[in-house]
């Protein structure tokens, strides 16, 4: 079970994206994400967070396909979470998420697809990610 929690408001087809986690278990997912192989999505159970934001997502699959021009597809459906991507999309997934380590619990950091199109496909919806490190 992966420990970090992910809920989410939608607004105007604007979403906001909050993963929160402590550095461990950011560690944790990187390392699933370096196992991942084509064709077999790994699924992982998320943490149940109270938060500001109304929806909790239960699960975040994470899929590697064939072609993604390199970049992460973000999918909503209903309390689950969808990132797609080749490898190397999910390469460069790998390097943010260990640059996170560079945060102190209680900061934050956020992602915007618009503002990183070189990780992140485009999408119908405005998405905006923001990663919470948590006290261990």
């Amino acid at each position: 079970m992966s420990e970090i929690a992910i809920n989410l408001s939608l607004q105007e087809a604007q979403y906001e994206i909050d993963l929160s986690g402590t550095a461990a278990q950011f560690a944790s997912l990187v390392n699933r994400v370096n196992h991942l192989t084509k064709y077999s999505p790994d699924v992982l159970s998320l943490r149940y967070k109270p938060s500001a934001y109304p929806t909790a997502m239960r699960q975040l699959w994470l899929e590697q396909v064939d072609q993604s021009n390199g970049l992460i597809t973000v999918q909503v459906n209903d309390i689950i979470l969808k990132l797609l991507g080749n490898s190397q999309a999910f390469y460069k997934l790998t390097v943010f998420l260990e640059s996170l380590s560079n945060l102190r619990p209680g900061e934050h950091f956020h992602l915007d697809w618009f503002s990183n199109e070189d990780l992140l496909a485009p999408t119908t919806a405005s998405m905006s990610f923001i990663f919470s490190m948590e006290i261990d």
